[in-house]
């Protein structure tokens, strides 16, 4: 029986066409890649099998296999994702915040998941999972650290870019009414200008002008001074 020592191996991933099956020539292969002694092979892991059939040379040819066809037979597999809708609980408002944990896949799909899930993928030895995108991502529950939610969301955008697509940078604050600031907290973002008057929070579209929420009502943003000079802070876009 032929023995695979680890220290024979090395493992890495593949995301463009350097290789093509030996017994399909001309389809290029991307995924994981185990090389031992020489010889480069598909997969996580290598068996007899994998020998046999699972051989890659180097080739410039046309068209292109990912591993998913052959995921099943030749990697440690990841978990199935499946989408999860979070849901602020009292607990968390108690807290203060809560934990977001997001996944997007190599065909680009992003799933919101529980922690369990996203541990799981932190965790896992499958080489794929280099292709896979992981991100936990802190939200604040009061209205007053949006600029923190602000500056997560902005952080996990560089690494799940279209993150703004599944998540808003206020969707985890309560509504409040008849909130009053008297200058100094806030500017409208459409104009710039400080706002002095009363507000309220919508969950998902942030602190806008008003007592209560209506159809002018406009969104607002913090800001600062420094040394009497007016610096608009992170923006939502």
């Amino acid at each position: 029986m032929k023995i695979y020592r680890e220290r024979d191996i090395t493992r890495y991933f593949e995301s463009g066409s350097r290789f093509v099956f030996k017994t399909q020539p001309g389809v290029p292969y991307t995924g994981p890649i185990v090389e031992w002694k020489g010889r480069t092979f598909a997969g996580n892991n290598i068996i007899g099998k994998t020998e046999k059939e699972q051989e890659l040379v180097e080739n410039a040819g046309f068209g292109n296999l990912i591993y998913d066809s052959i995921m099943e037979d030749y990697s440690i597999p990841l978990p199935e994702p499946t989408y999860e809708s979070y849901s602020v609980s009292q607990s968390d408002i108690d807290k203060g915040f809560i934990d977001r944990y997001f996944i997007e896949m190599h065909d680009g799909t992003i799933y919101e998941v529980l922690k369990p899930l996203y541990k799981e993928f932190v965790n896992s030895e499958a080489v794929y999972k280099e292709a896979v995108h992981m991100v936990k991502i802190k939200q604040y529950t009061d209205h007053g650290m949006l600029e923190a939610n602000i500056q997560a969301v902005n952080e996990a955008e560089e690494t799940i870019p279209r993150i703004r697509e599944f998540m808003s940078c206020t969707d985890t604050f309560q509504q409040k009414d008849s909130q009053y600031t008297r200058g100094g907290e806030y500017e409208i973002v459409e104009t710039d200008e400080e706002y002095v008057g009363f507000y309220h929070v919508m969950p998902g579209m942030g602190i806008m002008t008003g007592r209560y929420h209506a159809n002018n009502s406009k969104e607002l943003l913090p800001y600062n001074y420094d040394n009497d000079v007016y610096i608009p802070k992170i923006s939502l876009d």
